[in-house]
């Protein structure tokens, strides 16, 4: 007779094998996370109850509701739920798709098994009527303060008659002890011009997100933020807007500004900005940074924008860019040339160039100023001055190519050549690009530098932090 004995996970105590079916969550791909949780509550009996009563499973509700495609009141693919009823009559003419209503459903059974465990709220309205998304404002409501991360996606097409931002923002002035993420992205088409859009009450956030199709209006935000903030697709005034309340915000990107108009303001402050990834640098009080490592800019000064600055600023500027250890910019050999003190500073570590096209004279030129000796003391005597390369601290040094029409960098001598007199004149320099490297194999003298002169895909988009520790670590 053979016995068999009972599986071990069958002997764990309730609290442990709740806390795997948690871990086991977070590992889980996010869109088989609803898969995961039917799954585990159908092994049996036990792990049902367990799954049902342990909060932490149910509190990552993602909603995505569209009125698209809705069929007209009696076609078998509208439904209408019993959730509508006591409701305020509005556009109930308009019944959900029974897909649609089974998210609604099942979130409201999830925010009850979830019970007062923080929660992450993901809502996406794609020109969903507002009788639904006023039912489910209603549901979340008493759940916002408890809600860790908040996304909230509003796309609204032109033609729609009722302003549905309005039934979402301001976010309601109740206690948000737990709130921390905040992501909101909205398509408000020919309604956005000129109207003023107030996100909400006072919060100190750890990461703020806001990206608009086509805004040309203004904000009202009392967010402060102390970790990131991210604006796409705002102007420049409504991005004043939003920094105005973030002093001690670390790291700052803005991105597809809708107009170039006048810079932010110089009252703005950023004591504590660390990193920075804006359009144009001369539009951000960069001066008001006095403690940034990292600096991404698709327009860096040109010649006659620095010499337009008064002496002052452009001190303040030269001190915050000495302290640079990151530069990610489409440089300019004669506007960098003109700032001193950032030439001769040790600190910068890495400059990472923009794609660019095999014809950028700009990007010869500046690697040839990368092997060009400077005198940083010209009024010293002949004796007392000591020349040296240009960021005597730099150590990497990374360009991307486009790649429409690419060749290898050995068909471009005008490239490769200045290329090796660099990395021979640099013995501590270490060169990344993502272009082919050559087409008959590795040209005569390379091999030497070839543990200095690497060629990664360009598919890999890859963070300044992962550069430094492939390249450098």
């Amino acid at each position: 007779m053979t016995f068999f004995a009972s599986p071990h996970v069958n002997h764990l105590p309730d609290e442990i094998l709740g806390d795997i079916f948690v871990i086991g969550l977070c590992n889980v791909y996010p869109k088989s996370k609803q898969r995961y949780r039917s799954t585990i509550s159908s092994v049996c009996r036990r792990w049902r109850l367990l799954a049902l009563n342990e909060a932490k499973l149910w509190t990552e509700i993602s909603l995505e509701v569209t009125g698209l495609g809705v069929s007209h009141v009696g076609s078998s693919a509208a439904v209408r739920s019993p959730l509508w009823d006591g409701m305020d009559n509005v556009d109930e003419a308009l019944p959900l798709k029974s897909s649609d209503a089974a998210q609604l459903e099942r979130a409201a059974v999830w925010l009850r098994r979830s019970k007062n465990a923080p929660l992450c709220l993901s809502m996406l309205f794609r020109a969903t009527p507002a009788r639904v998304q006023k039912y489910f404002r209603q549901l979340v409501t008493p759940h916002f303060h408890r809600c860790k991360s908040l996304e909230l996606r509003l796309l609204e097409p032109d033609q729609t008659v009722i302003n549905y931002t309005a039934l979402w923002l301001p976010l309601p002035g109740t206690s948000h002890s737990c709130l921390d993420d905040v992501r909101i992205h909205m398509e408000l088409g020919h309604r956005g011009y000129g109207n003023v859009i107030d996100l909400g009450p006072s919060l100190t956030l750890r990461r703020l997100y806001i990206e608009m199709d086509v805004f040309c209006g203004r904000f009202r935000s009392g967010f402060g933020v102390a970790g990131e903030v991210e604006l796409c697709g705002l102007s420049l005034e409504a991005a004043s807007d939003i920094l105005g309340h973030c002093r001690d915000v670390k790291k700052i990107t803005m991105r597809n500004p809708t107009r170039r108009l006048s810079p932010l303001p110089d009252s703005l402050s950023f004591p504590s900005l660390e990193a920075l990834h804006f359009p144009s640098l001369p539009n951000f009080p960069i001066q008001n940074a006095p403690n940034l490592k990292s600096l991404s800019s698709d327009h860096f000064y040109s010649p006659g924008q620095w010499l337009h600055l008064d002496p002052a600023t452009r001190d303040s500027v030269g001190r915050v860019l000495t302290g640079l250890e990151v530069l990610r910019a489409r440089v300019n050999a004669d506007s960098i040339s003109l700032i001193e003190p950032f030439v001769c500073s040790e600190k910068l570590k890495m400059i990472r160039v923009p794609p660019v096209t095999w014809q950028a004279g700009e990007i010869c030129l500046f690697i040839q100023f990368l092997r060009t000796t400077i005198d940083p003391s010209p009024r010293l005597s002949n004796h007392e001055r000591r020349l040296h390369l240009p960021f005597p601290g730099l150590k990497l040094l990374v360009i991307h190519i486009k790649q429409k029409g690419l060749e290898s960098w050995d068909r471009h001598p005008a490239w490769f050549e200045p290329l090796l007199r660099l990395v021979r004149a640099r013995p501590n320099l270490t060169f990344v690009s993502d272009a082919p490297p050559f087409t008959a194999g590795t040209p005569p003298g390379l091999d030497p530098l070839a543990r200095r002169i690497h060629f990664i895909p360009s598919r890999l988009k890859l963070e300044n932090d992962e550069l430094i520790r492939r390249f450098l670590h």
